[in-house]
């Protein structure tokens, strides 16, 4: 019996930014690889779709479907999972984490400083108003090749165990180009050599409390990126999306502390019920990694506690809180800073 003519064992994906929307990339093996980190059973990296299925409804003259019409909006989305990595060397002009252009679709802008000693790159969110960097993909999977353009990302970081925290990017794109058969390419990945920080090496800050005992957490930016743009005037239909809002938020499972007095979060512990019902706002420290050039830190200066769930964990008492992360006020962009330093 001959194999399989397709199997899902092998998955890469290629990815650039565009310069123009929803033209695609030419891109290279060579260096334009996403890592992907995947538990290596999905049945696929990218999911087809279409923006109207042409499903013309029932027949008038009986109980049964009307033929369809073609479908139109050749459509692609999916989630690329991944971790952390730093180049382990001082971050200048052409020096980043892989993890960067994904950042900047997810709706980042990125600052570069270059201080000797301390160089970093910092990312905020991209203003409204302001230009977004979508992304070109090659996605190789069931030993196929899809062609994406005009792809928008969000952003998630989720931690629970010793192992790297997992970082994904949902995506919505346009397919801009048919499946066609193709191997798995050679593809490079950046910086092998750096072994990616895992959980145990996660400090998490929580207002004035420091020293929480943390069983999971996880980062979600909530950005709207299915908001479709169809083109009756246009041959494919499909026009791209439009990103709305992002409604970011924090949650986490930690011990259950001594009560605590106002602020409701001191250097002792918190006091989930009461700090839930002020409705005070904190700050939160997200660090992923201890050595330089090998980090990555979230900053959400202002975070309120808006749900928590009492819970058992081990025999051991826990909580886990629900933080919205918030701007400084209505028209402010500063929810939240990412950087790898």
């Amino acid at each position: 019996m001959p194999p399989a003519a397709k199997n899902v064992n092998v998955a890469g994906v290629l990815l650039k930014e565009e310069t123009t929307y929803a033209a695609g990339q030419t891109l290279s093996a060579s260096t334009d690889g996403f890592e992907l980190w995947m538990p290596g059973k999905e049945a696929s990296i990218i999911e087809d779709g279409y923006l109207d299925d042409g499903d013309m409804g029932l027949q008038l003259g009986g109980l049964g479907s009307a033929p369809r019409v073609p479908p139109a909006g050749k459509d692609a989305k999916g989630t690329l999972k991944t971790f952390f990595r730093g180049p382990g060397v001082a971050y200048a002009a052409n020096v980043f984490a892989p993890i960067q252009p994904a950042l900047k679709a997810a709706g980042y802008d990125v600052a570069l400083d270059v201080t000797g000693g301390a160089e970093k790159r910092t990312y905020t969110p991209t203003a409204e108003g302001s230009a977004l960097t979508s992304l070109g993909m090659e996605g190789y999977h069931r030993g196929g090749k899809r062609v994406i353009g005009g792809a928008f990302l969000d952003f998630m970081v989720e931690w629970s165990d010793a192992k790297p925290p997992r970082i994904s990017f949902p995506f919505n794109g346009i397919r801009i180009a048919d499946v066609t058969d193709a191997a798995l390419p050679a593809i490079t990945y950046p910086y092998q050599s750096i072994q990616p920080p895992g959980g145990a090496s996660v400090v998490l800050v929580l207002g004035s409390f420091a020293a929480a005992v943390v069983r999971s957490g996880s980062f979600k930016n909530n950005r709207e990126i299915s908001n479709v743009r169809p083109n009756l005037n246009a041959a494919g239909y499909h026009a791209g999306y439009q990103p709305g809002p992002r409604k970011p938020a924090l949650q986490m499972l930690i011990e259950e502390t001594a009560l605590v007095g106002t602020p409701f979060h001191t250097s002792a512990g918190i006091d989930h019920r009461l700090l839930r019902e002020a409705v005070t706002s904190f700050a939160v420290t997200l660090q992923i990694g201890t050595a330089a050039y090998k980090r990555l830190k979230g900053s959400f200066p202002t975070c309120q506690l808006v749900d928590y769930k009492e819970v058992e964990s081990n025999k051991v008492a826990a909580v886990d809180l629900t933080l919205q992360i918030n701007p400084s006020s209505p028209s402010a962009n500063d929810d939240q800073s990412w950087k790898t330093d």
